[in-house]
C-alpha cells in the first residue's frame, strides 16, 4: 500500500488566503490615508492657535504697562481691527522718564489677515522705533 504525501498546498488555498491578505493590506491602507488627513488638519488647527495665542499674549503685555488706549493717535484709531496703546517713555536704562508728560505709541492693526505692530517713540524716549509684521494669518 502505498501511501500519498500531501505536499503544498492547493489553489484554491492559495489564491483564498491572498484575498483575504489583499482585503487586509486595503484596509491598513485605508486607515493610514484617514489617520493622515485627520493629522494634518489637527497640525493645521493647533498652528493657528498657537500663532494666536502667541499674539495675545504680546498684546496683554503691552497693555498691562499701557497708561490708557487712545481713541486716536498720529492718523490711527482704535476700531475692531486696530488697537491704539499711550505707554510710559523709557530712557537708555529702561527706567521710566515721566510718567505724565512723556509717551510711546504702540499701534496694533490687522490688514487682510496679517497682524502688524508699530511703536512710535516720544522724542525723549530711548525706545526704538518699530514697523513691522508681527503674525502672519491672523483674524480679528
Amino acid at each position: 500500500m502505498i501511501k500519498k504525501y500531501r505536499r503544498g498546498f492547493t489553489l484554491t488555498e492559495l489564491i483564498f488566503v491572498s484575498s483575504i491578505e489583499l482585503i487586509a493590506i486595503m484596509i491598513a491602507i485605508q486607515l493610514f490615508v484617514s489617520l493622515n488627513k485627520d493629522y494634518k488638519v489637527l497640525a493645521s488647527y493647533l498652528n493657528c492657535y498657537l500663532r494666536g495665542r502667541e499674539a495675545i499674549d504680546r498684546i496683554s503685555k503691552d497693555s498691562r504697562i499701557a497708561i490708557r488706549v487712545m481713541d486716536s493717535y498720529s492718523g490711527y484709531t482704535t476700531t475692531d481691527s486696530s488697537l491704539v496703546l499711550r505707554i510710559p517713555s523709557i530712557d537708555s536704562s529702561g527706567n521710566i522718564i515721566d510718567v505724565n508728560n512723556e509717551f510711546d505709541y504702540i499701534v496694533y492693526r490687522i490688514q487682510g489677515q496679517d497682524l502688524w505692530k508699530k511703536i512710535i517713540p516720544g522724542p525723549l524716549s530711548s525706545r526704538s522705533s518699530y514697523d513691522g509684521l508681527l503674525k502672519k494669518s491672523i483674524e480679528s
